[in-house]
């Protein structure tokens, strides 16, 4: 009887500096469950994560077969290990798959001869794919030459590098229809070591997305239908892992590409809603909310209430900009609707653009800025266009005159046993037919100034109160890019890093990146966040930790500047002002410091804010809350919003470059549970949701 083929599975993460992607590796768990329920004895199967454990565990005993995940956060870490196994055993199989691939025939073969040490490419979802390969390896009847072997084969939904490094192409590409034929990883115990107080636990509901978005790869006729998996089985899942997640993680993801879109994704919230009750958790739901059908996701949010947030992804407010990435069949308008409607129900909006995408402008791009704040988006977030392999979008450079940069993907380096420096890099877009460079730099560093302008319930009363006076948010932030250069010295200096950094981060090619952190000392400068950072998240963070009083007077002066020019600054006006500028003040005093609840700012009000910003009272002026004497509130943390930010301070770190991730990246921190609650006398504070 023969030994078990030895199979190692890896989603792997750098972890160097701050645990980049934190998500439980549902993925490989899939792929492993198929495999075993289909093979049985016949394979031994151990899952990896982390860069170190892979790298050891092939050093020590290396496998027979070694098949990694492949995105744009590990591509080149993969195929390192991926010669590092064959330096260690030549006639092991290297596999990949994933959704960083190409869609036709000529450009598949073109990428993968840049990466020589893969010997099986599975496109597409991976467990068809991945159990034929395994499945002719143990038909094999010698597998002293298993790489050798296979590399003669045509198998169905692979790509195989032959001997002569041509390809041979199985097809065709098959999904599983019935995704309930894959066992739960959960429910099977496979995924049980990853519960290790770094990860946050993924789930799936469904797979597939009907949108064609040509910056996306998953806008592809391949993946049009959506499958779902049932709901017992995801209940069953969540209260698996509600028993058993860490008491420092909070978030839930949920990997669906349009949650809430769908009659059984409310079943689904339902089940999350009695997990949450008997559990408290999950605290935070990371996801990719849906595109259309916007009454089922107005359902979702409301069950979920303070949970989940509603993501509208709107990528740009032009109509030529939306037909050119094919999202004309979106309902934008829609999707707008959505905004009121939530507000209603006393919750957060969240929007996404992109800039530069084809056919954007510097004047289209504010204006879709503008259209999204006016109709009281709470948060925008803006990114930049990146050029994915298997996206429609890589190949209309030409069409559109797009021209790219390279750039380090923030935290996803490190060094591996023999010295090698390994680090991920993304292609951007910085300037099209229709933006150029200049406007491209000018635009980020507008978006950055309306980021920390716009930064939930810190500055919410500013907000409001502009509303009252028929103005918004877009002027006060063009006042701040007129006055920037009399801000303050840590404005300025905040802001010409930011801009500085914007340009300096880019470069001609990712080759030219990996070989220059080759050199020690490019490499120190990765470890002590002078390069490799996300630049909008690193400085809006060294904003929040280090300069939110100085930037709030900056703030605040802008906006008495946009209001003296609409309206007679009198002694009512300025009364309400400084009240308002207290106020905001108190909430985001000291979120961080390590003496954050004892240092508790006070302040004498004129009115009564807690109680004009509740939701019931929401049409009413400032004016009506007036209060027959000043009264003192307070503004402090209880023990629950000191534990939760705590928890992320320990699991992330607290300097700037590590905070940065827990903060603002992925959506990781509930920002209710981050500024400051106010406590006035006879009076509980008002309740604040995300």
């Amino acid at each position: 009887m023969r030994n078990p083929l030895r199979i190692f599975l890896g989603d792997l993460t750098y972890d160097t500096t701050v645990t980049s992607t934190n998500g439980i590796p549902l993925n490989i768990g899939y792929l492993a469950s198929y495999i075993i329920q289909k093979f049985g004895s016949d394979i031994e199967v151990v899952l990896y994560k982390y860069i170190d454990k892979l790298e050891q565990d092939i050093l020590k005993a290396p496998p027979d077969v070694l098949a990694l995940s492949n995105y744009c956060w590990n591509q080149n870490i993969g195929h390192e290990m991926f010669s590092l196994l064959h330096e260690e055993n030549p006639n092991a199989l290297t596999v990949w798959g994933g959704p960083n691939f190409h869609k036709n025939r000529l450009s598949q073969e073109q990428w993968l001869n840049k990466f020589p040490e893969a010997d099986v490419y599975v496109p597409l979802e991976g467990e068809v794919g991945f159990a034929n390969t395994i499945e002719a390896i143990l038909k094999l009847e010698n597998r002293t030459g298993i790489r050798s072997h296979i590399r003669t084969k045509t198998i169905d939904n692979c790509i195989i590098r032959s001997l002569d490094d041509n390809y041979l192409h199985g097809g065709p590409c098959l999904r599983v229809k019935d995704l309930n034929g894959i066992p739960s990883p959960y429910l099977n115990g496979l995924l049980d070591k990853f519960f290790d107080g770094k990860l946050d636990p993924y789930i799936q509901t469904s797979r597939g997305c009907p949108f064609k978005c040509s910056f996306c790869v998953d806008g592809s006729e391949l993946v049009s239908k959506v499958n779902r998996f049932n709901l017992q089985r995801v209940t069953e899942e969540l209260n698996y892992i509600a028993k058993r997640v860490p008491s420092n993680i909070h978030t839930l993801g949920i990997m669906d590409l349009n949650f809430g879109m769908y009659k059984g994704d409310l079943e689904v919230c339902d089940a999350i809603v009695d997990i949450q009750n008997k559990y408290d958790y999950p605290r935070n739901i990371s996801t990719a909310t849906g595109k259309n059908a916007r009454a089922k996701i107005i359902e979702a949010i409301r069950k979920l209430a303070g949970t989940l947030r509603l993501t509208i992804a709107v990528q740009s407010m032009d109509k030529e900009v939306l037909k050119n990435v094919k999202r004309d069949n979106i309902s934008e308008e829609g999707m707008m609707d959505l905004a009121p409607i939530i507000k209603e129900s006393g919750l957060k909006t969240r929007a996404e653009v992109i800039l530069a995408l084809p056919g954007d402008t510097y004047e289209t791009h504010l204006n879709t800025l503008k259209v999204l704040l006016n109709a009281d988006i709470d948060e925008i977030l803006v990114f930049s266009c990146m050029l994915l392999p298997g996206s429609e979008m890589f190949d209309q450079r030409e069409e559109f005159g797009l021209n790219t940069k390279h750039r380090i993907l923030p935290n996803d380096f490190g060094k591996l046993v023999n010295g090698k420096v390994a680090l991920e890099t993304e292609e951007v877009v910085i300037s099209t037919n229709t933006m150029t460079f200049d406007e491209y730099v000018e635009l980020r560093l507008f978006n950055f100034l309306l980021n920390i302008a716009n930064m939930d319930i810190a500055y919410s009363a500013m907000k409001k109160f502009l509303k009252e006076h028929q103005l918004g948010l877009f002027e006060v932030v063009n006042e701040m890019m007129r006055t920037l250069g009399s801000a303050p010295d840590s404005v300025k200096d905040v802001c010409n890093s930011y801009r500085r950094s914007t340009i300096d981060e880019l470069w001609d090619s990712s080759e030219e990146i990996v070989s220059n952190y080759q050199q020690e000392s490019e490499y120190q400068k990765l470890l002590n966040g002078e390069a490799g950072i996300n630049v909008s998240y690193y400085h809006q963070t060294l904003v929040t930790v280090n300069y939110m009083s100085e930037w709030t007077d900056f703030i605040f002066g802008a906006v008495k500047q946009v209001l003296s020019q609409k309206n007679n600054f009198d002694d009512v006006l300025n009364s309400q002002f400084q009240d308002l500028f207290n106020y905001s003040r108190g909430l985001c005093f000291n979120p961080v410091g390590t003496d954050r609840m004892s240092t508790n700012p006070k302040y004498e009000f004129d009115y009564d804010f807690p109680q004009w910003l509740d939701g019931n009272e929401a049409n009413l002026p400032l004016s009506r809350f007036k209060l027959s004497q000043k009264e003192e509130i307070e503004f402090r943390y209880d023990q629950d919003q000191y534990n939760v930010i705590q928890d992320m301070v320990e699991r992330f770190g607290d300097d700037v470059v590590s905070a940065s991730k827990s903060l603002f990246e992925k959506n990781v921190f509930p920002s209710h549970y981050f500024w400051r609650k106010p406590f006035m006398e006879n009076k509980t504070p008002k309740k604040q949701v995300s």
